[in-house]
């Protein structure tokens, strides 16, 4: 009997090429490091407004589902929130850290978020354009751009970062992940099927979502594929570029459409 083929540890890029920088960027730890200044200048203001009777709509989703937790624990909304993120950086650190231990111990590089920040900003300026080439061909009828918050500056752009924050980890983390591990592990669905549809799926509910509960918009085919095209884009960033590009992509674009669009 012939023996076992050895298995050859994962090969890692050199620490400090291109190749690298984005390979380790779309990993967990620079994701969940990238993406928390966001939510904390998100929660900050949530705090300036006096309370969280005005929140995004994912936020309060989320806040909701999590009640019997908050609950259960006996403790605030964010107790829970600071243990949550306690052990989603521990969790992330150390998944970082046995990827790239040979590597200076999986340090992180400041310089690669400064080109992540890059990054995020030239593909919130085109993210708009993109999404309506893909509507020309979808919708001929004519092309659309969301924008133009309803409050003022401040509160838009409090909803444009729990936008990019909350509907990220709501819809592409919770949502897209979330299925697609359903389907491939109790479908027996090859991967790249399984997050393909989990994609569609995720999409098409982050754009329904906008048209729900009071606040909803009132319901447009346009608006609709507007959206669910711009899913579609999200769930890939997120599939290509990780957590935390696709956070600061979709918190930068709507900062330019509803706040400075205003």
């Amino acid at each position: 009997m012939s023996e076992p083929a050895e298995q050859k540890p994962r090969q890692t890029p050199p620490a400090g090429g291109l190749r690298h920088y984005f390979a380790v960027t779309r990993g967990p730890w620079y994701g969940f490091v990238f993406a928390l200044p966001v939510l904390v200048a998100y929660e900050l203001l949530i705090w300036v407004f006096g309370g969280r009777n005005v929140v995004n709509g994912a936020d309060a989703v989320m806040s909701s589902l999590l009640e019997p937790l908050t609950a259960l624990l006996g403790g605030s909304r964010e107790h829970l929130l600071a243990v949550l993120l306690a052990a989603g950086g521990l969790g992330c650190w150390l998944s970082h850290r046995r990827r790239y231990a040979g590597q200076d111990g999986g340090r992180l590089r400041p310089g690669y978020f400064l080109a992540m920040l890059v990054e995020s900003s030239l593909y919130a300026l085109f993210f708009g354009v993109a999404v309506n080439r893909i509507m020309a061909a979808v919708l001929p009828q004519g092309l659309l751009q969301i924008g133009g918050g309803q409050g003022g500056v401040v509160f838009n752009l409090t909803m444009a970062l729990g936008a990019g924050i909350y509907e990220e980890l709501f819809f592409r983390v919770v949502v897209m992940g979330g299925l697609a591990v359903l389907i491939i592990r109790t479908g027996k669905a090859a991967p790249l099927a399984g997050w393909l549809v989990a994609a569609l799926v995720s999409s098409f509910v982050f754009s329904a979502f906008h048209y729900v509960g009071n606040l909803g918009d009132t319901f447009e085919i346009q608006s609709f594929v507007f959206r669910f095209v711009a899913g579609l884009l999200l769930a890939s960033l997120y599939g290509l570029r990780g957590f935390g590009v696709a956070v600061w992509t979709h918190a930068l674009y709507d900062v330019l459409v509803m706040v400075l669009k205003a």
